[in-house]
């Protein structure tokens, strides 16, 4: 939920493991295994989500 409510943001993973209270190494793994995506690839790919809904609907 961090990530969707903080999208605009900068999203660090070191950030991320801290809310986690996992290593950054942990964090990367468990969180692939769970999206099937990297952090970094899940930010972006939401980002790009997001852009394409703002575009379509003119806003």
């Amino acid at each position: 939920m961090y990530i969707e409510q903080n999208y605009a943001t900068v999203i660090r993973v070191n950030d991320l493991c801290r809310l986690a209270n996992q290593s950054k190494y942990q964090f990367i793994r468990n969180f692939n295994g769970l999206t099937g995506y990297t952090p970094y690839q899940y930010i972006t790919r939401l980002r790009l989500q997001k852009a394409k809904h703002l575009l379509r609907s003119g806003s």
